[in-house]
């Protein structure tokens, strides 16, 4: 099949772009004056409102500058605008397109959300659940939040510590949220209750029983753990109608919650522009519109999920996303991992969209010897497509190098959390927080993996997917 060439010239402006997005994957300035027969500086005022020149990344198409993360972009194109007037441009379009706030009546008020600040929590206690009558010990509670494992620690600090907390606990407004087990052993107070509501876990209640022999053994005690199910659904609507009435708190915290979750705008993807090269003709294969819009979301993106319904084309909507993203340099090889049933027919599907494509089908084999001998074939040859079963998938390992450094990024964030709970531990003495000794939990088990990798690192003889 004789592929058609790069195209040289252009009708109008417009064609002008989408040639230049089509086979240059970007706004390609040079080459789009090239196309209009005139100078960049003409191309740019030609084109006007299409194009935006985003001061992180350059010239950009408006479709891609107005849309994603519009409070981050118009807070670049702000502080731009005080050394470069020209950006003055894209800030009034940014205002012009940022989401409007959600009012504070339709934001979901609930435990443990990131918008909340874990000083909420304990507000909600003594103002709310004590109705006032402990504010004296409201001082001497440390509610902490670590996002990097999701625990939450609610302890008393100080002085006297144990005192204090079993003051608090047993006030009768207090206690008369805890939740014991029939035998009255095990008790889960408000703070156990509290925790599990802002951490989004269920409790199992388990109490223990003496058997033959004076063993004890763990017994699962069913009605308890509804009570205490039951207790935590009730605190979650308590503190969604305190919310709710507290306007005050409700308006400072619904202008957190616009700033952290409504600062995005989706972007109308318009793949029309792309030229398919080496695909059938359309009067053989026509890709639909949502087909090429998909397409061209990937292209853009790097990544996509077609949530496609059944029978709407996603085959032929990854086998084009793999060409096109090929043809661009976007990637080297690409390789489909599908279901050992479905093989035979991707694989025709393929074929049948670019007949000249080259594919390569694998089944990869355990012993890590014959894997290396078959999946060299990879490497040493540029397949347009690599096919593998989920099975074979499953036998390429990442590199020992690839997953330290994912390890160490967690390691990383994880020693940040730590700093920031010694820095605000003041008051605690020696004894380390609930969120402080969560995050030392993960990390050494990070390290402890960190270990293993750096042993499997030293062979070098095995075959890796990221190699």
């Amino acid at each position: 099949m004789r592929l058609p060439a790069e195209p040289q010239t252009a009708d109008s402006v417009d064609d002008a772009l989408a040639i230049s997005l089509g086979w240059r994957g970007r706004v390609d300035l040079p080459y789009i004056a090239q196309l209009l027969n005139t100078t960049t500086e003409d191309a740019i005022e030609m084109l006007g409102d299409k194009i935006y020149d985003d001061p992180v990344k350059g010239w950009v198409s408006a479709e891609e500058y107005l849309s994603g993360d519009i409070l981050t972009k118009l807070a670049q194109a702000r502080e731009s605008a005080k050394l470069n007037p020209k950006h003055k441009r894209n800030v009034e379009a940014l205002e012009a397109v940022k989401p409007p706030a959600i009012p504070s009546s339709e934001i979901r008020w609930q435990l443990g959300a990131a918008y909340i600040d874990p000083k909420v929590i304990r507000d909600f206690i003594f103002d709310e659940l004590a109705q006032g009558e402990l504010l004296g010990f409201k001082d001497r509670v440390r509610i902490t939040w670590a996002p990097e494992v999701n625990a939450w620690g609610i302890e008393v600090v100080g002085r006297n510590a144990k005192f204090v907390e079993d003051t608090i606990l047993t006030h009768h407004l207090i206690d008369r949220w805890s939740v014991t087990d029939e035998t009255e052993t095990v008790k889960y107070t408000l703070f156990d209750m509290l925790r599990a509501a802002l951490e989004g876990r269920s409790i199992s209640v388990y109490t223990f029983e003496v058997g033959e022999g004076g063993m004890r053994r763990k017994v699962f005690d069913p009605l308890a753990t509804e009570r205490v199910a039951q207790t935590i659904e009730r605190l979650k609507s308590r503190f969604a109608a305190w919310m709710a009435s507290n306007a005050e708190v409700r308006e400072r915290y619904a202008e957190r919650f616009n700033e952290m979750f409504n600062r995005w705008r989706d972007r109308v993807w318009d793949g029309s522009h792309l030229p398919f090269l080496g695909k059938v003709p359309d009067e053989i294969i026509a890709l639909r519109p949502h087909q090429k819009n998909a397409v061209w979301r990937f292209i853009a993106k790097g990544f996509s999920y077609f949530a496609h319904e059944v029978g709407t084309g996603k085959t032929y909507t990854m086998i084009a996303s793999i060409m096109e993203a090929k043809r661009l340099g976007l990637v080297r090889r690409a390789m489909m991992v599908v279901p050992k049933d479905n093989v035979t027919d991707v694989k025709t599907k393929f074929l049948e969209l670019y007949p000249a494509a080259r594919i390569l089908h694998l089944d990869v084999p355990g012993k890590a010897e014959e894997r290396r001998k078959i999946l060299s074939k990879i490497v040493t040859t540029d397949f347009d497509a690599v096919i593998v079963t989920t099975e074979s998938f499953g036998k390429i390992p990442l590199s020992p190098q690839f997953q330290r450094e994912i390890v160490k990024a967690e390691i990383r964030k994880l020693e940040s959390g730590i700093e920031r709970e010694q820095a605000g531990g003041i008051g605690m003495r020696r004894r380390s927080s609930m969120t402080l000794r969560a995050l030392n939990k993960v990390l050494r088990t990070y390290r402890r993996k960190l270990e293993s990798l750096t042993e499997m690192a030293k062979d070098d003889t095995a075959f890796y997917f990221d190699t």
